[in-house]
């Protein structure tokens, strides 16, 4: 399964400023949230017979300066196999692009000026 990863430590912010960033970002984009645990979110948008289900899961825990922060971004397709939200790819490139933009601008939000830098592509 492929998956866009993100970790980074964002200091003076405790994780549960972060879980609430995501929930209310999911709110305000339209997202679904599919499941709320003491240390990550789970998220979807879309549906996986047309546009592809865009999965994302925002992890947080507290550490020494502020929180250490895990993000996931992936596409559920009816057809493909899970692919990352690496917006370059050709194959499912428009779901892909949707996931990308909505996981850089929630990272963004959180205060990293140039979010695209942290992802793997896995």
């Amino acid at each position: 399964m492929g998956r866009s990863v993100a970790q980074f430590q964002l200091p003076t912010v405790a994780a549960t400023s972060v879980l609430q960033a995501a929930l209310s970002y999911a709110s305000e984009t339209g997202m679904v949230v599919d499941g709320t645990y003491p240390d990550h979110v789970d998220l979807h948008i879309g549906s996986g017979w047309w546009t592809g289900r865009k999965r994302f899961m925002i992890a947080a825990r507290d550490s020494a300066p502020g929180a250490l922060v895990e993000v996931h971004a992936w596409v559920e397709a009816f057809m493909l196999a899970d692919v990352n939200a690496n917006p370059d790819d050709l194959v499912g490139m428009i779901p892909r692009r949707h996931a990308w933009r909505l996981v850089t601008e929630f990272v963004r939000r959180l205060g990293v000026p140039h979010p695209e830098f942290l992802f793997r592509h896995l």
